[in-house]
């Protein structure tokens, strides 16, 4: 989810960003949105929480798992499934 842009804006380039960059970029748009960036990592908001909700939010509204898959940056089709499967088992839960 996090990958860096083509220098020309025209798309995302295909490696990883270091581990630092993400984590700048969420703190910055935190203090934007009037969220305190201290609640980030532990059992607040966390890059793989906002990452998984990215996944989560595109199965949700009908994206097809190989958009998913290619979105997220996942080598193989299972881990992109496994998420979906997570999904639907929560969707099932009981409500209280």
């Amino acid at each position: 989810m996090f990958r860096p842009m083509k220098p020309d804006g025209s798309g995302v380039e295909r490696r990883h960003l270091d581990r630092k960059t993400p984590w700048r970029l969420v703190k910055k748009y935190c203090k934007a949105a009037g969220i305190d960036p201290e609640r980030l990592g532990g059992r607040g908001i966390g890059i793989h929480s906002l990452r998984k909700t990215a996944i989560n939010d595109a199965i949700r509204n009908g994206a097809q798992m190989h958009e998913v898959r290619e979105f997220a940056g996942h080598a193989d089709i299972r881990t992109t499934s496994s998420a979906a499967r997570e999904l639907h088992c929560f969707n099932r839960m009981p409500t209280q």
